[in-house]
């Protein structure tokens, strides 16, 4: 399969940001930095991850639940110690590239959303991000919008 290189590293860091805030101000909730999710039929839910030694998990769960129910809108919300999962170049416990496994389940539709005020803390860069993940301002409170505005389904990993 052959895969496009990203745009220059400022330009993503600009999308996300964008992305994170048009959520909050009453944008689209589902959009994101690779533009508007398509619309689904089926299960929303949403993955809340604050652990990376729960990241192998929740990927196979994932899977697990596209394989199952494959028109399932998810969002997975990533804060606290999970956000390095979201970072280029952090391996799993066993060598695995988390980019990869993520850039998968990113082709299989879910979309995954970074915490903005745990970036903050872990001193970490919108440039440091895979492709296509965005940033919200505060993982708990998106948590919290796509629940009670959206209707997602609340799973805890």
């Amino acid at each position: 399969m052959t895969v496009s290189p990203p745009p220059n590293r400022s330009r993503r860091g600009l999308l996300r940001r964008l992305a994170g805030w048009a959520v909050l101000a009453g944008g689209a909730g589902l959009a994101h930095a690779g533009g508007a999710a398509r619309p689904k039929s089926g299960d929303r839910v949403v993955y809340h991850i604050d652990d990376l030694a729960n990241a192998i998990a929740m990927i196979r769960n994932l899977s697990n639940h596209l394989d199952a129910r494959p028109a399932s809108t998810i969002v997975v919300v990533a804060i606290s110690k999970a956000l390095p999962m979201l970072v280029s170049g952090t391996q799993g416990p066993n060598g695995n590239d988390y980019e990869a496994l993520v850039n998968d389940l990113q082709r299989r539709g879910v979309l995954f959303k970074a915490c903005g005020n745990t970036m903050e803390s872990l001193q970490i860069s919108a440039d440091d991000l895979h492709w296509d993940v965005a940033i919200v301002p505060s993982g708990m409170a998106e948590l919290a919008r796509l629940q009670a505005e959206e209707g997602y389904a609340y799973l805890k990993v």
